[in-house]
């Protein structure tokens, strides 16, 4: 026998190999890895079944833009959640089943960029009334791991659902934000793993098409700016009914639409620079706390060591107008999400500061131009805080946050206004000290 095969087959040297696997030997170990291998293998055997099985309706949400129902399979009663399209509906904006599809694929795709593990795929869904009535629905298999458009197009079935593992709520982040995270550390480590994600936005960006058409420029974002002021002078005049001091402040309401007319009008030519720079990226376009989960993430499979990752569901799929975003424009609508909740427990000092540590962390890792990135932040707040007035008051049933997402935009106008002064008056001590050079 060589030295070398005396080496390979030698007790003691065999007995050295203990150090690689003495990390799956524990108990606790064995247990974790069975815990996370299990749903895997139940999911890839049943979800991948060629026929159409009856699953019990658990429960049910409907929202502005698709319906959410939380099914059991009869079979294993494994809990899968279930993303239903409105297709024909105005706002998703969705015409045909060709751009149905197109949005249907899209979404599925960056949603498993941002959230690896929890979305499975598409599957064929069967509307029964009668199905309904007995709380159960009718659900076909998932069309491929990654399916093309072709794949879906050739099925006849007309409905589809997006299939995703249940979470548990415990671990969203509307539910952490109050228990563990409304500290400094915990806003560094929310503007770090957004930092993450946009580079990741940024990376994949590279290898696609460019921004569809003018979407992002100067002129396009004003033109959604007065779809918004539609919207939020409708929801205005909803919560008057129910709110008298509403109703009685309804004049300096209206006020703050026409103020962000001039000051979408002042930053049209930022907008535009952004544009240039390339700043405009097919984003999440709904960071919203109720769509981010705290989840843990293995680091390494040998030692399963854990970190905390932050993950984000429900990105927009349904328009591409609202995802196709600046990066800003993304981070507002967290930044806004987070003041409201933490207004709830802390109080408006805490409050304050710990929203600005945050934005001021972000900008620190993402931004050059930190001037420019404040003032357009201030001016997508202000925006994001009137959308989310509207959609509670409008679509979602919340009219008390509604009425205090009010008070969220006016206090960000203010900001805003201050901003726009400071930068006038820099602008013209620039263009004097041009105009006195010249003269010189």
């Amino acid at each position: 026998m060589s030295d070398r095969s005396f080496r390979l087959f030698n007790p003691s040297t065999l007995f050295n190999w203990r150090k690689y696997i003495a990390p799956f030997r524990s108990p606790h170990t064995i247990l974790k890895v069975l815990t996370y291998l299990f749903p895997l293998f139940v999911s890839v055997r049943w979800l991948t079944s060629r026929s159409f099985g009856s699953y019990e309706i658990k429960k049910e949400i409907l929202s502005s833009a698709m319906p959410i129902i939380f099914t059991r399979s009869e079979t294993t009663r494994l809990s899968i959640c279930l993303k239903l399209w409105k297709r024909y509906d105005d706002f998703c904006n969705i015409k045909d089943k060709d751009a149905y599809i197109d949005h249907l694929l899209d979404g599925l795709k960056f949603n498993k960029v941002f959230a690896p593990g929890v979305y499975l795929g598409i599957a064929p869904i069967v509307i029964d009334e009668n199905l309904k009535e007995s709380k159960k629905l009718s659900r076909g298999w998932l069309i491929k791991k990654y399916p093309k458009k072709e794949d879906i197009l050739n099925t006849d079935v007309k409905e589809y659902v997006l299939v995703m593992r249940e979470l548990d709520e415990k671990w969203r982040l509307d539910d952490q934000l109050k228990d563990k995270l409304d500290t400094r550390l915990g806003m560094e480590f929310l503007a770090s793993e957004i930092v993450r994600m946009h580079k990741k936005v940024i990376a994949m960006h590279k290898k696609r098409k460019k921004v569809p058409g003018s979407i992002g420029t100067g002129q396009d974002i004003l033109s959604k700016l007065y779809s918004n002021i539609d919207l939020f002078n409708e929801a205005l005049d909803h919560l008057a009914k129910y709110y008298p001091d509403v109703e009685r402040d309804v004049e300096r309401h209206r006020s703050l639409a026409d103020f962000m007319k001039r000051a979408g009008e002042a930053c049209k030519a930022f907008f535009d620079a952004r544009f240039k720079n390339g700043h405009i990226k097919r984003c999440h376009g709904d960071l919203k706390l109720t769509n981010l989960w705290l989840l843990e993430k293995p680091l390494n499979f040998g030692y399963w060591s854990f970190s905390k990752r932050l993950f984000a569901l429900d990105c927009v799929d349904f328009n591409r107008e609202f995802c196709h975003i600046d990066t800003l424009s993304d981070i507002a609508m967290l930044a806004i999400d987070i003041e409201m909740h933490l207004a709830h427990h802390l109080d408006a000092e805490q409050t304050e500061q710990l929203t600005q540590h945050f934005l001021s962390y972000y900008l620190s890792k993402s931004e050059k131009n930190r001037e420019m990135a404040s003032l357009l932040l201030a001016y997508y707040m202000t925006e994001k805080a009137m959308v989310r007035a509207s959609m509670c008051a409008l679509y979602d049933g919340q009219m008390e946050s509604g009425k205090e997402y009010l008070a969220v935009a006016h206090r960000h106008a203010n900001e805003l206004e201050k901003l726009l002064m400071v930068q006038k008056a820099a602008s013209f001590s620039s263009r004097e000290m041009t105009t006195s050079r010249c003269s010189t």
